[in-house]
């Protein structure tokens, strides 16, 4: 067993987890297990999913047994592999309840019947002598030479899997496993090393450099799993490993990340510890205002970008293009700040909005002005515009409008405000007609999204795609059933994650990254299964059902009350229903059109054919 699989083998069976936990829990009754309603409201589940924090303490007894000059570790706090198989066995559970799901699983599962241990069936992970609530590490210090902890309880039945044999090396009885792998209890754990003289020196506290810098690490990259790199160190482990980055960056110091686990959801963030440069500093320098301002807008979906503008427009052409006497280059890209927003309130009616920075009013007030202005005199059907000094409002009348394909029109059944407006600080463009906002509490994620410096953003909360009905009869009767399987399969799934962000962001310590998911599995027992009912009852009738309602009355503190109720999921909804709406007749003509390939190819074969026998005879 060569060191570089040593990283994917505590991978493995961190992913194996404790299957016949996640079974028992299952197998209880809900209804015992959650209590009358006054106790579900009295003990409500963790507010929306959110990851809590790790037992750092737990984290940092496995870091203190890295060696001195370890270069890269991973470690894994007990029950972690728990927490993070019950994330898995929940979504193979959620595929298994749709027919597609059901046949896609079945063939994982034969797969892995045919591994060392079938990760997916119990009773192999624990006749493998495997137990992972326990905790587990790697540690590498040099080429060849690396450590690890792993959660083994039966160290029999592990060197029978592993077709090792035990041995007397040294006056030490060890378990060799392969040729390079020596493994034994000590300490309390059961450690492996790549020598019997390593494995001799492992296992006392030795708070190395590496560990003293993971416990100065902020709290936010602090996981129930943890990766920390080394990277000048890691040159004695790669020799083709760089920190060339073209002038870019420099003085590299970590890689770091860490994983949460919470109940039903997952955050993992990654830290790239480094000085940036150049274009990456202009990346880093962007103002983050409008993001900041958008707390009081109560958001539950929102997007944004911080671009180095200036270093976007010295990659423009010279060229002198002039629009109502403005200078393009000048006086219309130069005066974007780089920082766009778009969001949606926290609001019972349709609408959202999306905010570009820019320095000076003037010159965007005069193309709006001179834009707006001419609109009306265009004449287009369906379009009604009301020009205004820096502003524009549009009603647009889908149905009305010369397209070429109806259905689109058939998502919109009524008109659609535009407003453009030119503010002190920013062009805004709001979608749908404004209402008011209710005023709900906004995530942790969300919350840190708006708050901190990221130069790409995207989040969800209260995603609830399957509330809405969607018009699976409408559909036409030669769309094929796998096709539209498919895509209640891929509705199915998605209705079940509750919130969802993603950022990365440069700041003056490097390059930092996040991702965050919670699915409705985070809720009582009770309040899920009623809500997977209902998904279930809306995808099979296509009709908007009461469940979702009774949810909101039974369980108000849960997430399944709070998701596909605001503008976010509509919207969602919305995008889903168009992305059908073009894509099954541009199926339906690819498929047409592939027959119609596929015959001329035979035609035009026959043909050639005719005329190569026609040959031969002369």
């Amino acid at each position: 067993m060569k060191l570089r699989f040593l990283v994917p083998t505590l991978a493995a069976l961190l992913a194996v987890g404790a299957c016949d936990k996640g079974k028992k829990k299952s197998e209880k009754d809900p209804v015992a297990a959650v209590g009358d309603k006054a106790k579900e409201l009295a003990n409500p589940a963790p507010p929306r999913g959110d990851a809590p924090a790790p037992e750092v303490a737990k984290t940092n007894e496995l870091w203190a047994l890295a060696p001195a000059n370890t270069v890269m570790g991973i470690v894994a706090a007990p029950g972690a592999a728990s927490k993070l198989h019950s994330m898995v066995s929940n979504i193979i559970a959620t595929a298994e309840a749709r027919p597609l799901g059901a046949k896609l699983v079945a063939e994982m599962r034969e797969e892995s019947k045919n591994e060392l241990v079938d990760v997916l069936d119990p009773a192999s992970i624990k006749s493998a002598g495997i137990n992972l609530s326990g905790a587990a590490a790697v540690f590498m210090v040099a080429k060849e030479q690396g450590y690890l902890v792993l959660p083994v309880t039966d160290r029999e039945a592990f060197r029978k899997v592993t077709k090792g044999t035990l041995e007397t090396v040294d006056g030490m009885e060890v378990d060799q496993i392969e040729d390079d792998l020596v493994c034994a209890p000590k300490s309390g754990r059961y450690l492996c090393a790549t020598s019997v003289a390593l494995l001799k020196e492992f296992g006392g506290k030795v708070h190395g450099s590496l560990a003293k810098r993971v416990a100065e690490l902020p709290s936010e990259y602090r996981g129930h799993a943890e990766f920390v790199m080394d990277i000048p160190g890691m040159k004695n482990v790669d020799d083709d490993f760089t920190t060339d980055f073209d002038g870019q960056m420099s003085d590299p110091q970590l890689a770091v990340g860490s994983i949460r686990l919470g109940n039903g959801s997952m955050t993992a963030r990654g830290w790239f510890q480094v000085k940036p440069m150049d274009k990456v500093a202009a990346a880093a320098a962007v103002p983050n205002t409008l993001a900041k301002a958008l707390a009081d807008a109560k958001p539950s979906s929102l997007f944004g970008f911080r671009l180095p503008m200036d270093a976007m427009i010295a990659e423009m052409p010279n060229e002198d293009e002039k629009l109502a006497g403005l200078d393009l280059k000048k006086d219309v890209m130069g005066n974007f700040t780089g920082e766009f927003v778009g969001y949606t309130p926290q609001s019972e009616g349709l609408w959202g909005r999306m905010a570009m920075g820019i320095k000076d009013p003037a010159p965007f007030r005069t193309l709006m002005n001179m834009g707006c202005g001419m609109a009306p005199a265009m004449g287009v059907p369906g379009i009604d515009v009301t020009p205004a000094d820096g502003k524009c409002s549009a009603m647009i009348d889908v149905a009305k409008l010369p397209l070429p394909d109806k259905t689109l029109a058939n998502m919109f059944t009524e008109p659609v405000a535009i407003v453009a407006e030119v503010k002190a600080d920013r062009l805004e463009f709001t979608f749908g007609t404004e209402a008011p906002i209710s005023g709900k509490s906004v995530s942790a994620m969300g919350t840190e999204l708006m708050n901190e410096s990221w130069n790409f953003s995207t989040w969800a909360e209260g995603i609830g795609i399957a509330s809405t009905p969607l018009p699976w009869s409408q559909m036409p009767a030669s769309v094929p059933p796998d096709f539209v399987e498919g895509i209640k399969m891929g509705v199915w799934m998605l209705a079940h994650v509750y919130e969802i962000g993603m950022a990365g962001g440069v700041r003056d310590d490097g390059i930092h990254g996040v991702l965050h998911v919670a699915t409705y599995a985070g809720d009582a027992p009770e309040a899920y299964q009623a809500y997977q009912a209902a998904v279930t009852k809306t995808l099979t009738s296509g009709a908007a059902t009461a469940e979702f309602s009774t949810i909101r009355e039974k369980w108000p503190s849960s997430m399944a009350a709070r998701g596909g109720t605001g503008a976010s999921s509509m919207m969602i909804t919305g995008v889903t229903g168009m992305l059908a709406a073009v894509a099954i007749p541009a199926f339906m003509k690819y498929q047409q059109r592939s027959m119609e390939a596929a015959e001329m190819f035979e035609k035009q074969a026959a043909e050639m054919k005719a005329v190569e026998e026609a040959a031969s005879r002369e």
